[in-house]
């Protein structure tokens, strides 16, 4: 038998679907200096998005990702840096 491959087919935006444009969205992204954060960092600040990260370690990052040195185990401290950054999207 053949074998087909089943990929995932990009959402087609629905017209007035009333969802905002990645770009005037502000993301919060913990564990942006990770596998996954760091990939997901490039493909929002590609797209215009206002991107803040946070990481455990200070680190000298680059590019316009603002970085905050943060544990979320830390509650007083996660919800300091959540009303600083006023993320809408939290990831």
């Amino acid at each position: 038998p053949a074998v087909t491959s089943v990929l995932p087919q990009a959402p087609t935006p629905m017209p007035h679907s009333g969802r905002r444009p990645i770009s005037s969205l502000r993301y919060l992204v913990t564990g942006g200096d990770g596998f996954i954060g760091r990939h997901l960092l490039r493909r929002l600040a590609a797209a215009g998005a206002e991107v803040h990260a946070t990481t455990r370690s200070e680190q000298e990052h680059q590019g316009e990702t603002v970085w905050w040195t943060l544990d979320l185990r830390d509650g007083p401290a996660t919800r300091h840096v959540a009303l600083l950054a006023r993320p809408d999207v939290i990831i």
